[in-house]
C-alpha cells in the first residue's frame, strides 16, 4: 500500500509542472483575423474626398505608407483614428470596424480590412472617414493595397 501511495504522489508531482504550464499560456484572444497588438503597414492607393474637410481629420496622400494597429479591444487604429471591430460583420478574410455614432451629426468611421493566406495577412483596406453637421458634410475615402 505505502508503495501505491508513493507511485500516485510521484505521477501527481510529473504531472503538475505541465498543467501550470498550460495555465500560464492561455490562447491569445483574437478579433476576426487579428490579435491585439498586431501592427501592418500599407500603402495609400486612392484617397476620393467630398466636401470641405474640417480640422481634426486624418490626412493622408497617395502613395503614403500609413501604420496601422491592432488595439487591445479587437479596434482599428492609425494615425488620428480609432475604430472599433464588429464581429457581426466580419468573416471569411472580411474584418468589419465601425464606429456607430449616437447622433446623426457626429463623425463616422468605417473600414474593412480584407485578409488572405495562412497566417492571413491583410492586402486591401477600405477606409471612410465622415462628419455630417451644421458646418457641412465632409467625407473621405481611402483604400490601401489592390483588391
Amino acid at each position: 500500500m505505502k508503495t501505491l501511495i508513493t507511485a500516485i504522489v510521484a505521477c501527481c508531482a510529473a504531472l503538475l509542472p505541465v498543467t501550470q504550464a498550460q495555465a500560464a499560456e492561455p490562447a491569445a484572444k483574437k478579433y476576426g483575423d487579428f490579435k491585439p497588438g498586431d501592427t501592418f503597414t500599407m500603402k495609400v492607393a486612392t484617397v476620393a474626398p467630398i466636401g470641405t474637410r474640417p480640422k481634426g481629420f486624418p490626412v493622408f496622400t497617395k502613395g503614403q505608407n500609413v501604420k496601422f494597429t491592432i488595439g487591445t479591444k479587437g479596434e482599428l487604429k492609425g494615425p488620428g483614428f480609432s475604430i472599433n471591430f464588429k464581429p457581426e460583420g466580419s468573416s471569411g478574410g472580411e474584418n468589419y470596424y465601425d464606429n456607430a455614432p449616437p447622433h446623426p451629426t457626429t463623425l463616422v468611421h468605417q473600414a474593412v480590412v480584407e485578409t488572405k493566406g495562412s497566417p492571413p495577412k491583410p492586402y486591401y483596406i477600405n477606409l471612410a472617414l465622415r462628419n455630417s453637421s451644421s458646418a457641412g458634410f465632409y467625407q473621405v475615402v481611402y483604400l490601401f493595397g489592390k483588391k
